[in-house]
């Protein structure tokens, strides 16, 4: 069987509760936009989540 990995980088800022207001949750990830591409020997994944 083949060995499969993922690896993530994700960027932003320490959370500041002053100035970052949970408002609402995440419902679910969507196909809205979804990018797979393979570049360089890596794999790059773009998604958007509803709110």
């Amino acid at each position: 069987m083949d060995e499969h990995r993922l690896e993530a980088i994700a960027v932003g800022e320490p959370l500041d509760p002053e100035r970052h207001r949970v408002k609402t949750t995440i419902k679910a990830v969507t196909y809205y936009r979804l990018a797979i591409e393979h570049e360089d020997g890596m794999w790059r994944c773009r998604v958007f989540v509803d709110l």
